[in-house]
């Protein structure tokens, strides 16, 4: 008989790193994030506690803490972000490396003032990077447009419904703060989901030495890989990342918490970017490519996706100018499936609508066209099937 596998939960970091692209920008958000103090702290005091609705936070600077020092009067069971004047030494993230990445990745000649992931707080193991920001909406709602949770592990990370899993190693795992104007009718805020996955292929595909990397699209927000294989004519198709969208209204505005995970380096159970790439230059020894490091694949996506959002936003169409790429990328373009949710008829999918991102198919035996929401429903690709999400 053959035991499972023993899952072994990583123990949770106490410390979380909050790491900027420039001082004035660490300066700015603590003097934001600064009235939310307990009123038992000195007012002018560099260290003080916040407690949001999820957790406590304790902020210090790096210069004056010691981890092993029993602070007087201070939360012990406290998230401790400690603040960086210098670009902190972190062992599985390179905070110096990866800010180099984001601004030479930047396009300033567009003369546009960047925001997505200037400033990041970095926990080695969290409970999930969604959660810190999702269930704190007390602090939440001070952090700037952009502002990155991110992680090296999650214990509960979280997906679509109420799926929660422990993340194994070698995945990138962030999630960043945004707002979207409730005004703006002309760019639905359920596209900005498909924004995002979008953005995390073509932060690969793009990339010239990368273009043949085949990551596809998957509905409505999972990202998928074409792995092949010597012993079958089609390529498997394999999971390899996911996008996450959690809403809240606050006056006339959406504040978004968009969140990712993308298994970069763990080639098991499945595979891996860097899996395909290695596996590339195994058969390809005059076409050598470089593995992607975590660094790098952070930065591009958040470049490419706040260039695609700033477009969505300001060309009076929505998503219409995405269409080709989106459709380039994605897995079901005349797709015959199963619709579970129509009693198990076959139909072709179309695409998806242009109003709202619906999945739009005909029904093979009636030529009835049908919308099917995202909410609700799910593509089981074993199947070729649209089922009840439960």
């Amino acid at each position: 008989m053959i035991e499972p596998a023993e899952i072994i939960v990583p123990k949770l970091s106490k410390e979380l790193y909050l790491c900027s692209l420039r001082p004035a920008l660490k300066d700015l958000l603590l003097h934001r994030i600064k009235p939310l103090k307990e009123e038992k702290e000195e007012k002018e005091s560099d260290e003080f506690i916040i407690k949001a609705e999820n957790d406590s936070f304790y902020i210090i600077n790096s210069i004056n803490y010691k981890k092993d020092e029993e602070k007087e009067n201070k939360e012990q069971n406290a998230k401790i972000i400690l603040i960086n004047d210098e670009f902190p030494n972190i062992s599985k993230f390179n905070v110096e490396k990866y800010f180099k990445i984001l601004n030479k990745s930047r396009n300033y000649s567009l003369n546009y003032e960047y925001e997505f992931g200037s400033i990041v707080l970095y926990g080695e193991v969290v409970t999930s990077t969604q959660t810190l920001l999702d269930k704190n909406m007390k602090l939440t709602q001070k952090l700037p447009n952009g502002f990155v949770t991110l992680a090296t592990q999650q214990v509960q990370g979280r997906g679509r419904g109420e799926n929660s899993w422990i993340s194994p190693p070698g995945c990138l795992l962030f999630s960043f703060v945004m707002r979207h104007s409730l005004n703006n009718k002309a760019a639905p805020v359920v596209f900005i989901q498909y924004l995002l996955s979008l953005a995390v292929v073509e932060a690969v595909r793009t990339e010239p030495s990368y273009k043949d990397i085949p990551l596809r699209l998957k509905w409505p927000n999972d990202i998928y890989v074409e792995k092949f294989n010597d012993s079958s004519t089609s390529p498997e198709l394999v999971k390899i990342g996911g996008v996450l969208l959690n809403s809240h209204v606050f006056e006339n505005e959406f504040l978004l918490i968009a969140g990712c995970g993308v298994n970069l380096n763990n080639s098991s159970p499945t595979t891996s970017i860097n899996q395909l790439i290695t596996t590339h230059n195994q058969s390809h020894s005059n076409d050598i490519k470089e593995l992607i490091s975590q660094e790098e694949l952070l930065a591009l996506i958040l470049v490419k996706f706040e260039l695609f959002y700033k477009e969505f936003c300001e060309n009076g169409r929505g998503f219409e100018p995405f269409f080709d790429i989106y459709y380039k990328r994605w897995l079901h373009s005349d797709q015959i499936v199963t619709l579970e949710t129509h009693k198990n008829q076959k139909a072709k999918i179309l695409g998806i609508t242009n109003d709202f991102g619906f999945l739009k198919a005909l029904i093979m035996d009636t030529n009835e066209i049908v919308i099917l929401q995202p909410d609700g429903n799910s593509f089981d690709m074993m199947k070729n099937m649209i089922i009840h999400k439960i």
